[in-house]
Order: structure tokens, then sequence, then C-alpha cells
């Protein structure tokens, strides 16, 4: 209930800066810096989280990367990125990798405590408080509108696989629907398989 949260007033100042191209206007590198400040706490701990946040696309390729500190515990609280690239020209590669450390209360965990996944990303567990994974996959446009797609995501606290992925996507000429047919195999917490229809 919102009658049993703690007070919280926070502010938060930042600088946006945008990088373009002379010759079209579009922006090509976007970098945004911020520092939070939590009016309910005594100095020294009223400077909450400094954070940076890092975006660039070229042409079909993104880049996007974000990092928080906390000035007083002087840890990591949040490192994240996610990369998508257009290798061929019917064949796109991504990644998201993620760390969040929930011991000094990233702004993540935070907000929302029961949340269960982060930029897209499955928190199947937490080991000292922490989340440490990368996911890998790709699509395959075999013929339009039919794709070919996997995935596969690691646990970086525990070295273990998670789960591998792999399906067949039908999208809409109107790209307004997308019906998919998918087969997930789960290393943790026990072996199986999974089939998934959407």
């Amino acid at each position: 209930p919102v009658d049993t949260l703690d007070k919280q007033t926070r502010v938060a100042l930042g600088v946006d800066q945008i990088l373009r191209d002379a010759a079209t206007g579009e922006w090509r590198v976007r970098l945004r810096t911020a520092q939070e400040f939590d009016l309910e706490s005594a100095a020294p701990h009223r400077a909450g989280e400094a954070s940076a946040v890092l975006s660039g696309q070229l042409g079909p390729h993104v880049l996007n990367a974000r990092s928080s500190l906390h000035p007083v515990e002087r840890q990591w609280t949040e490192l994240s990125s996610d990369l998508s690239l257009l290798i061929l020209e019917r064949l796109r590669w991504w990644s998201t990798y993620a760390y969040i450390n929930t011991t000094v209360q990233s702004r993540f965990f935070r907000d929302d405590p029961t949340a269960s996944s982060f930029e897209g990303v499955s928190l199947p567990s937490l080991q000292d408080g922490r989340l440490h994974a990368f996911t890998h996959g790709g699509t395959l446009e075999i013929v339009k509108p039919l794709s070919l797609y996997g995935m596969q995501h690691v646990d970086l606290e525990s070295k273990q696989f998670v789960f591998q992925k792999i399906g067949v996507e039908y999208r809409s000429t109107c790209h307004c629907w997308t019906g998919s047919i998918d087969v997930t195999y789960f290393h943790q917490p026990r072996d199986e398989y999974v089939v998934s229809f959407l």
C-alpha cells in the first residue's frame, strides 16, 4: 500500500549532449550525465547515484550503454549495454549485458523491488545481491515474412547457461501482428524443454 512507503524526496541535475551528422542533421552519438540527490538523507549520504547514458546509431547499427555509481559507497550500482548489428542484409545479431548491484540499493531495484527483469533480461537468480548476466541472439530472415531466431542467456555470477531458445516467427506484411513458435531449453533450476506459441 502507498501509505506504508517511506517519504522520499529526490532531485537530479544533468547535462544532455548530442553529436549530429553535419550533412543530414541526424544524431549519431548522445551522452546524458546526471547526479541524483536524496533530500531526505543527511550528509554525506545526500548525494545519490551519478549516472551516464551513452547512445550511438550508425545506419542500422545501434549501441546503448548505461552506468551508475554510488559516490558514498564508491561502488557501481548498474552497468548495462545492448548492441544490435546488421551483419548481412537478412541477418541481425544483438547482445545485452547487465550488471546490477543490489547491495547498495541501485536505482532499478530500489524503485521496483519486485521486478523480474532488467532491459529485457530475466533475473533467474540473485547471488550476493548481484545480477550479472549476458544474453545474445540473432534473427535470420529466411523469406519474407518468415524469420528464424535464437538466443542464449548466461548467468555470469554462477558461470552457467540459464536457457537457450530457437524459434520461427511470421510477421504480417502490414506489420500489425506476428505469430511465432519456439522451443526453450532451461538449464536452471532443472533441465527441461518448453514449447511456446504466440
